[in-house]
């Protein structure tokens, strides 16, 4: 079974911009939203689904203080159109 499987069994929270879905999910819920990561904290379990409409805020979320650089964070996925994408995160300190 994949991780990404086993991380959406235990999703607890979907954040879109029109507010927050917890659950219990109804079966085929629809998630129109063009760009989201999903963040997987093992060690609790819980997963929470974080939706955007624009690309920019999909960076902000993976780079929050609750997304992949997260010491907690285990997994992370990123959708972009409703297709898996891969990130990389390059550092570059304050003289650039």
């Amino acid at each position: 079974m994949s991780s990404l499987v086993k991380t959406l069994r235990t999703l607890v929270i979907v954040r879109l911009p029109e507010g927050e879905l917890v659950a219990p999910f109804p079966d085929g819920l629809d998630l129109p939203s063009p760009f989201m990561v999903v963040d997987h904290v093992a060690h609790v379990p819980e997963t929470i689904a974080t939706a955007s409409t624009h690309y920019l805020s999909l960076e902000r979320a993976i780079l929050s203080a609750s997304g992949f650089t997260n010491n907690f964070t285990t997994h992370s996925f990123t959708f972009i159109g409703g297709q898996p994408r891969s990130f990389r995160i390059l550092y570059r300190d304050e003289a650039g």
